[in-house]
């Protein structure tokens, strides 16, 4: 179980001769930045913040931290390495030579300290948006992009605007992070009471993941061998197993659906699609199409535009976050697809 320490918000950018970092508590405004350049090397303070602090970051987990770990764990820092580094980072993975992986997951993996990602835990991964995207959303008084060629050194009377734009970012997720107090909290008490780290994790990640400790501890194998072997797995699933005796539906139809689950048994196979055959049905409640399958509840919509009357407020319900947003009256809403209830 991680120790608890205090959060600093942070963000690392990485030139061919220029690499700086911003931090900043999020119980304090201060900002301190630290540099790699000709004109000195900060690494060990960004070590020794890295030590006594927790470390929030945004892509942190596939970015910013790999910098860090390499910080410690090399001896000589240059900005040539640390820009061959990014170059890795930013590439697409089936794009890397064997050598070039091998030298990446040296830094990856088993970093010596503590980190938050926030990108990770806001949402799954087919549904996460970039900062400035989350700058938008939270309407941010400053959205701000770099613009500069990343492969070419950065002029020196750039670098106090590459810093300045760094601290926007940082002071932006940090705002982010107060906004989502609970959702810390919360992360917090459920490691507490089972071990794990749920701290960068989203809440269908959560769930996945209690989900598979309980079965883990049931079969008797160590949950990180359930969910990292890929031979472990059931060959028949009786559905009505899984589901609790107490669950009932008033609503015909939905009792219909539950009729059809109890009765239905899957013979896994390694073949996804055929999986997902032996569970789908079609349930058409009000005249609104839901597909129930292995992959959960999804409505169906063909498309059509919402127009508000101008004496009429549209507003739209997200049932994940419960957060209702009001619409200008007289915009018209496009529905585009068929999305989750």
């Amino acid at each position: 179980m991680h120790k608890k320490k205090r959060l600093v918000i942070y963000d690392l950018e990485v030139l061919p001769n220029y690499f700086c970092g911003v931090f900043e508590a999020i119980d304090s405004d201060k900002c301190i930045v630290y540099e790699i350049s000709k004109n000195r090397n900060d690494s060990h303070l960004i070590k020794a913040m890295a030590s006594n602090f927790t470390l929030v970051g945004y892509n942190n987990h596939h970015y910013d931290d790999v910098f860090i770990n390499f910080l410690f764990k090399e001896k000589v820092i240059t900005n040539e390495k640390l820009y061959y580094l990014s170059s890795l980072l930013v590439k697409r993975k089936e794009n890397l030579t064997d050598k070039e992986r091998q030298f990446l997951n040296k830094y990856k993996y088993n970093k010596p300290f503590d980190s938050i990602d926030v990108m990770t835990m806001l949402a799954s991964s087919k549904l996460r948006v970039s900062l400035k995207h989350l700058q938008v959303k939270i309407k941010w008084h400053r959205v701000q992009d770099f613009e500069v060629d990343w492969t070419k050194p950065l002029p020196c009377i750039d670098w106090g605007t590459l810093i300045d734009y760094c601290k926007n970012d940082v002071k932006s997720l940090k705002a982010v992070v107060k906004l989502k107090e609970k959702d810390f909290i919360l992360r917090d008490q459920i490691q507490q009471k089972y071990g794990l780290d749920f701290r960068s994790m989203d809440g269908v990640k959560i769930a996945e993941t209690l989900l598979c400790t309980h079965i883990a501890e049931q079969k008797g194998i160590d949950i990180k061998e359930f969910m990292y072997t890929k031979n472990v797995k059931e060959d028949v699933i009786i559905i009505k197993d899984l589901i609790n005796n107490f669950v009932s539906f008033e609503s015909l139809k939905m009792q219909e659906v539950l009729d059809y689950c109890n009765k239905t048994i899957i013979y896994a196979s390694d073949n996804e699609k055929e999986n997902e055959k032996q569970l789908s049905y079609r349930l058409i409640y009000n005249g609104i199409p839901f597909d129930i399958g292995l992959g959960g509840i999804h409505s169906y919509s063909t498309g059509d535009v919402i127009q508000p009357n101008d004496n009429e407020i549209l507003v739209s319900s997200d049932v994940k976050t419960c957060v209702l947003t009001p619409l200008i009256a007289g915009t018209p809403y496009r529905t585009i697809s068929s999305e989750a209830l």
